[in-house]
């Protein structure tokens, strides 16, 4: 059973895994997912596609309905990144795309987390469908999914304290 403390890197972790391990019906059938804390890539990284699972906020939500404690929820944030130098319209359009598969792939919960079965999406957004300074300047897409699961506490292991 995993533990609270590393509920980020898990849920991040296993959505790499789950989004390289999907076959997606675009332009780009594969992507090769990474956690990564800061998707820091290179220009001259960018030839092929870069898609980062990075975690994002955490939360604890109290069940306000007067059950004990450990009914509450973790609320994890994670953001996906997919970034790549582009040469024509139609890339643009194949990365539109695939942005867009991916969501619906979690929304419709083709795309789950494999060792966290009782994690569920909670919210969905695209804030940034892509970066125009970076497409203008630099000639690279850049975008970000956000995704908040949420993960009862009670599936969760309580972490060892510390030794006396």
């Amino acid at each position: 059973m995993p533990t609270p403390a590393h509920i980020q890197r898990l849920v991040a972790s296993e959505l790499a895994a789950a989004l390289s391990a999907h076959t997606w019906t675009t332009a780009i059938p594969a992507v090769a997912a990474a956690f990564r804390r800061v998707p820091d890539y290179q220009l001259e990284d960018l030839g092929s596609l870069k898609v980062s699972v990075v975690p994002g906020p955490i939360g604890v939500n109290g069940n306000d309905q007067g059950q004990p404690r450990g009914s509450d929820f973790f609320e994890v944030g994670v953001g996906i990144v997919l970034a790549r130098h582009v040469g024509s319209d139609q890339e643009i359009a194949d990365l539109e795309d695939l942005n867009m598969a991916i969501v619906d792939a979690i929304r419709s919960y083709h795309v789950t987390l494999a060792e966290l079965p009782y994690a569920d999406w909670t919210d969905i957004s695209i804030p940034t469908p892509y970066d125009r300074e970076a497409l203008t300047e630099r000639n690279v897409f850049l975008s970000q999914i956000e995704v908040m699961w949420m993960v009862p506490q009670d599936k969760l292991a309580a972490p060892e304290p510390p030794a006396p």
